[in-house]
């Protein structure tokens, strides 16, 4: 027969402050992600701006995509399709920068790149918190 398991309130404030901090690990190991995806880009058209940049995880996403030279920008939608993903396709380029990121012509189509992540910690403007008063000034 086993011994009954006491609990103080204590320990079960201990409990769940390790429970919540290792679901905040968790979270964070899972949002940022440290590897380069390696493959091909495709250029799109010039009716899709020369930011435009489409990643498998959606918009908003801050890369380094690197080829003949080497590019930060930020994804504004989904893409490639999960057929081009399946073939290597890594990313869909606006045609000017992905010109420029490849340096080869349009009418090569595809080229090999690296898309690394960004790790940085966003900016901060102190200034313009202040201008728009901040939550302390409620």
């Amino acid at each position: 027969m086993h011994g009954d398991v006491v609990v103080t309130r204590s320990d079960a404030v201990l409990i769940t402050c390790c429970a919540g901090l290792l679901a905040f690990i968790l979270m964070a190991v899972s949002l940022v992600q440290t590897h380069a995806a390696q493959g091909r880009a495709s250029w799109m058209p010039e009716r899709f701006g020369a930011r435009y940049l489409a990643l498998p995880g959606g918009p908003g996403f801050r890369v380094v995509i690197c080829g003949a030279r080497c590019l930060t920008m930020t994804s504004t939608d989904a893409g490639p399709s999960k057929a081009m993903q399946r073939m290597g396709r890594v990313a869909d380029i606006g045609v000017r920068s992905w010109e420029y990121i490849c340096g080869l012509p349009r009418s090569v189509g595809l080229c090999p790149v690296t898309v690394e992540p960004v790790l940085a910690l966003p900016s901060t403007d102190t200034v313009a918190a202040i201008r728009r008063g901040g939550w302390w000034e409620s």
